[in-house]
Protein backbone atom coordinates (compact mmCIF):
# COMPACT_ATOMS: atom_id res chain seq x y z
CA UNK A 1 0.00 0.00 0.00
CA UNK A 2 1.54 3.25 -0.94
CA UNK A 3 1.33 6.34 1.28
CA UNK A 4 0.08 9.88 0.33
CA UNK A 5 3.43 11.32 1.60
CA UNK A 6 6.45 8.75 1.16
CA UNK A 7 9.08 10.50 -1.10
CA UNK A 8 10.19 6.68 -1.72
CA UNK A 9 10.36 3.61 0.13
CA UNK A 10 13.72 1.28 1.52
CA UNK A 11 13.34 -2.42 0.94
CA UNK A 12 15.35 -4.58 3.38
CA UNK A 13 15.69 -8.49 2.69
CA UNK A 14 16.32 -10.87 5.10
CA UNK A 15 17.32 -14.34 4.75
CA UNK A 16 13.94 -16.90 5.55
CA UNK A 17 14.21 -16.72 9.47
CA UNK A 18 14.33 -12.67 9.35
CA UNK A 19 18.01 -12.65 11.32
CA UNK A 20 20.62 -11.53 8.83
CA UNK A 21 19.66 -8.36 6.26
CA UNK A 22 21.05 -10.06 2.62
CA UNK A 23 20.52 -6.34 0.61
CA UNK A 24 18.43 -3.40 0.68
CA UNK A 25 17.63 -0.21 -1.87
CA UNK A 26 15.58 2.49 -2.03
CA UNK A 27 12.94 3.25 -4.79
CA UNK A 28 10.54 5.83 -5.52
CA UNK A 29 7.67 2.96 -6.38
CA UNK A 30 6.10 0.70 -3.73
CA UNK A 31 7.21 -2.36 -5.81
CA UNK A 32 9.97 -4.17 -6.95
CA UNK A 33 11.29 -7.40 -8.79
CA UNK A 34 13.83 -9.64 -7.82
CA UNK A 35 16.19 -8.58 -11.05
CA UNK A 36 16.32 -4.96 -8.63
CA UNK A 37 17.99 -7.76 -5.92
CA UNK A 38 21.87 -8.32 -5.49
CA UNK A 39 23.13 -11.93 -4.26
CA UNK A 40 19.88 -13.44 -4.04
CA UNK A 41 19.64 -17.43 -4.52
CA UNK A 42 16.67 -18.55 -7.00
CA UNK A 43 14.26 -21.19 -5.02
CA UNK A 44 14.81 -19.59 -1.22
CA UNK A 45 12.92 -17.79 1.00
CA UNK A 46 13.37 -14.26 1.73
CA UNK A 47 11.47 -11.72 4.51
CA UNK A 48 10.57 -8.27 3.37
CA UNK A 49 10.68 -5.60 5.54
CA UNK A 50 9.59 -2.07 4.27
CA UNK A 51 10.17 1.55 5.30
CA UNK A 52 8.59 4.54 4.29
CA UNK A 53 10.81 7.16 3.33
CA UNK A 54 9.92 10.73 3.61
CA UNK A 55 12.56 13.36 3.17
CA UNK A 56 15.56 12.73 4.83
CA UNK A 57 13.72 10.40 7.56
CA UNK A 58 13.07 6.73 7.56
CA UNK A 59 10.18 5.42 9.31
CA UNK A 60 10.53 2.20 10.77
CA UNK A 61 10.50 -1.20 9.50
CA UNK A 62 6.82 -2.80 8.90
CA UNK A 63 6.11 -6.27 9.33
CA UNK A 64 7.89 -9.06 7.35
CA UNK A 65 6.50 -10.74 4.24
CA UNK A 66 7.61 -13.80 3.08
CA UNK A 67 8.44 -13.59 -0.51
CA UNK A 68 10.21 -16.33 -2.71
CA UNK A 69 11.29 -16.36 -6.51
CA UNK A 70 9.49 -19.79 -7.97
CA UNK A 71 9.05 -20.33 -12.09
Amino acid sequence: VSVSDATGYKFNVYNQAGTTLVTSFESATISFSFSQLTGYTFDTTYQVRVQVIRGTEYGVEGTACSIIDKV
